[in-house]
């Protein structure tokens, strides 16, 4: 029996509307308040990891008014940082939640964000990944685990949370000690072994094309703009898009995210090993050697390393800017919000890289570091 098209219509949006539905559970079946930005991102395991646009799906009919396919139209951008709740995967992209204003759904290209949790561990043991800005609100914590835990279950873990905030191993209660392992336990000596100065990978080769001619220099301070290179023992500020360092694809820098602390550690190896070489600030520019899932191989303050792949936000390289001045001292901030991780403050006088404006805010570059200040205080 041929089916009327409308039913088939009817099929589509039926599906379509059960999987939001399925998708909003998280944030609605717990009873928990979403009535601020704060809030909302206490329930998003993910993260944008670059400024992306946004995208609404729109029916395509022919000139009878019958459907005949659907086509993603751009409605606006999000910018990198942002956190979101991944829904579904629909026709090449992904449905998301996002917060403006209020909660809002749009679609987003694939490889534009990024799981962004961290573990809970109950004092029986049992594990349960929250969202980054979840971890160690009780509040926020008890709610997300309790859909899933009993009570008592949920107790455990907001006890084993408790213990490593103090420093605490989750399961025993114990004080954690660098370095300790179970092996240890029948050691017949007591003293602890020096640790071993952190020894970082080698440096890239990275050239600066003049022309026809490729000029070995060292990269002192990054930025998406400029760079301040060493050559000759001489410092000198050329503009990023002209020097090249062995990477092969479209994310060649990335920024420090660390909106909780303000710090990302650079590791001396892979897998956070190695020994810690620098504690790397939010906003600070770093050249991309190699990314990965989890630990990302970085350039930076003239050392190699390795960073966790969640505290960075890929960049492009900006061929094209303004200069422009502060006017009045101002705060500088990772992200184009009153509420987003201060990262110091910008004095009267002091000349910024003009990246982007929009309304109040402006996205600008200074020293090294990307972020944002309101544009009244700047000219």
């Amino acid at each position: 029996m041929k089916l009327h098209p409308y039913f088939n219509c009817f099929k589509r949006y039926a599906l379509y509307f059960a999987v939001v539905l399925l998708c909003l559970a998280p944030l609605t079946a717990l009873g928990y308040s979403v009535n601020d930005e704060a809030t909302f991102g206490k329930f998003c395991r993910w993260r944008m990891t670059k400024d992306a646009t946004l995208y609404d799906r729109q029916k395509i009919c022919d000139e009878n008014g019958m459907e005949i396919g659907w086509e993603f139209v751009p409605i606006g951008t999000i910018a990198a940082g942002k956190r979101i709740s991944s829904l579904a995967e629909i026709d090449g992209k992904y449905d998301i939640f996002y917060w403006n204003g209020g909660q809002k759904t749009a679609y987003v290209d694939p490889g534009t964000f990024s799981r962004h949790t961290k573990l809970v561990t109950s004092t029986s043991g049992q594990t349960y990944d929250v969202s980054v800005t979840a971890w160690g609100d009780e509040a926020a914590v008890r709610e997300i685990v309790g859909e899933f835990y009993t009570p008592a279950e949920v107790d455990q873990f907001i006890e084993g949370m408790r213990r490593e905030m103090k420093g605490m191993d989750p399961i025993t209660g114990q004080p954690k000690k660098e370095g300790s392992s179970s092996s240890s336990a029948g050691s017949s000596s007591g003293k602890k072994k020096p640790k071993a100065t952190p020894v970082p990978l080698d440096k890239p080769e990275i050239v600066w094309k003049q022309g026809e001619e490729d000029i070995p220099v060292d990269v002192k301070t990054a930025g998406v703009t400029e760079c301040v290179i060493v050559l000759k023992e001489k410092e000198e500020r050329v503009g990023t898009a002209h020097l090249f360092w062995g990477y092969e694809g479209e994310k060649p820098l990335a920024r420090v995210y660390a909106p909780r602390t303000g710090k990302a550690t650079l590791y001396a190896r892979e897998g956070g090993k190695g020994g810690a070489l620098k504690k790397l600030d939010a906003g600070e520019v770093v050249l991309v050697l190699e990314d990965g899932e989890k630990y990302t191989k970085v350039y930076v303050r003239q050392l190699t390393g390795y960073v966790l792949t969640d505290a960075l936000a890929f960049e492009n390289v900006r061929t094209e800017w303004e200069k422009g001045s502060v006017k009045s001292t101002v705060n500088f901030r990772l992200m184009n919000e009153k509420d987003s991780y201060r990262m110091g403050s910008l004095k009267k006088g002091q000349e910024v890289y003009v990246l982007s404006q929009s309304g109040q805010w402006t996205e600008i570059e200074a020293d090294g570091r990307k972020g944002y200040a309101m544009s009244e205080f700047l000219e």
